[in-house]
């Protein structure tokens, strides 16, 4: 499934670019995906980061994108007519599960055993189209991510995201020191690129909805995944741009500094690596309100020279 919503639209690219490189997919689980990528099976994995593959110590991981995991529940569930739902309302659900292997069936149950139930098993397939189907016949609530759906219809069922968010975070994984073939360390860089473009992508995030920059999915996101080329595509998407000048001499730079800084402080417990992030953009605008200064007193001397 995850070749099919982000392989196809991403690699086709790679593809034309080098048309004399030919890739090989084979279709598992998350936790499957690494134990191939640990044992040499494989050169690249894609699978959804999970505790197994962040603490391998054997795996580098790079982020490629972050969607939603929403329940899908029948209309004759009164819990389809929620705009958002908590783990904890599915207490007394039954569960349509993926197959061992695959990493979202471990972190729902993490979730519910957090929210302190464990999930009641309905049915367990590999295969999103049968439980999809099975829900849609009132048999069982599935949890997916919401992209599994775009090739699914839906007619007699409600799609209801989590509150908070369940993120479900993709990335590409490579085992650490292994000897990659020139054609694999193509792909690997190709790869590495996007993560600098999705980093840009992420830095026009909303505000969330306490009111601090980034939005609570992009701060989780981040918590998440510990990825340079994201964090440097992020913060080069927000810093300030030389040649585009302002006549307050960097006092909106050291405002946008301050503020950067304060959110910072607002974040330091619950998303520390956020935290850490926005530290740097207040670094970024501080020094840039000082070249403005500069800049602005340079100008000044030069007029005053002129007039006299």
């Amino acid at each position: 499934m995850l070749a099919g919503l982000y392989l196809i639209s991403q690699i086709t690219p790679f593809c034309a670019d080098y048309p004399n490189i030919n890739l090989r997919f084979s279709e598992r689980g998350s936790n499957d995906i690494g134990a191939m990528v640990e044992a040499c099976q494989c050169d690249v994995g894609f699978c959804m980061e999970n505790d197994s593959i962040c603490n391998s110590g054997l795996l580098d991981a790079y982020p490629l994108f972050s969607k939603e995991i929403v329940a899908i529940i029948p209309y004759s569930n009164p819990l389809s007519q929620q705009e958002r739902v908590k783990v904890s309302d599915l207490r007394n659900e039954k569960f349509n599960f993926y197959t061992e292997g695959h990493a979202i069936k471990h972190a729902v149950f993490r979730r519910c055993q957090e929210a302190g139930f464990t999930p009641k098993i309905n049915f367990i397939s590999g295969n999103s189209s049968i439980l999809i189907n099975l829900s849609e016949h009132g048999s069982g609530i599935t949890i997916l991510p919401k992209p599994f759906l775009s090739v699914h219809k839906c007619s007699n069922l409600a799609v209801v995201p989590f509150d908070p968010i369940f993120p479900w975070n993709c990335c590409m994984i490579v085992k650490k020191g292994r000897y990659q073939s020139v054609a694999a360390q193509r792909f690997i860089t190709y790869s590495g690129s996007f993560a600098y473009c999705f980093g840009r992508v992420l830095s026009y995030a909303p505000i969330g909805d306490d009111g601090i920059f980034p939005h609570e999915m992009v701060r989780d996101y981040f918590e998440h995944t510990h990825c340079e080329k994201l964090i440097e595509g992020f913060i080069s998407g927000k810093q300030p741009q030389r040649g585009v000048h302002t006549v307050t001499g960097g006092m909106e730079e050291k405002e946008t500094s301050i503020k950067y800084r304060e959110d910072a402080s607002k974040l330091h417990i619950s998303y520390p690596h956020t935290a850490a992030i926005l530290e740097k953009l207040a670094k970024c605008y501080w020094q840039e309100s000082l070249y403005e200064q500069k800049r602005e007193l340079l100008d000044f001397r030069g007029d005053y020279l002129d007039w006299l």
